[in-house]
């Protein structure tokens, strides 16, 4: 029966030493065989190298989706203790991307946006909070920092929606998704 693998000369080696080790690695890399293995093995075994990757990518996928509640309970863990670690550093970022989130609103609000509307629709996402207790929120239907586009800061493109409704769209632009 014939072994699934071969024994390469790195494997044979007893380094006992490990700058000895790091010295032949660096030398099998700067000589360019490591890549020419590489290459040659990957060509040989192009589709199992395939499915190794996307068995990876996959994996990794899985185990940081924000669904994953064993996920989730150790990012919220991590975050409450580097915050409590960082709380001035953690103040003064939040203080950074509030001030530059206030420079995008002021950049995409034109001159003739009806703010008097605006103030309306914002007040509407308070008073809905008060009323039921569920966080409301004022969302750009097309974002002001979009992929591939960039709304304006007006009341035609504002609606009131719950905070999780918002976080789940993100930056997406909801016109181009239904349009397909």
């Amino acid at each position: 029966m014939a072994r699934p693998f071969q024994f390469c000369e790195r494997d044979s080696l007893p380094f006992k030493d490990p700058e000895a080790q790091k010295a032949w690695h660096r030398r099998d890399r700067e000589s360019g065989h490591a890549a020419k293995r590489s290459r040659e093995f990957r060509a040989r075994h192009r589709d199992r190298v395939r499915a190794e990757a996307r068995v990876r990518s996959l994996a990794f996928y899985h185990s940081t989706q924000k669904h994953d509640p064993v996920y989730m309970a150790r990012a919220r863990a991590r975050t409450a203790i580097w915050y409590q670690a960082n709380k001035e550093r953690a103040f003064l970022t939040a203080k950074i991307h509030l001030s530059h989130r206030r420079k995008v609103i002021k950049s995409a609000t034109p001159a003739w946006a009806n703010l008097f509307f605006m103030r309306e629709i914002y007040d509407l996402a308070s008073l809905r909070t008060k009323a039921t207790g569920i966080p409301w929120e004022v969302d750009h239907v097309v974002p002001l920092r979009g992929h591939g586009v960039c709304g304006l800061h007006l009341e035609g493109n504002l609606r009131v929606v719950t905070k999780s409704v918002n976080r789940e769209k993100s930056s997406k632009n909801l016109e181009i998704q239904n349009a397909f």
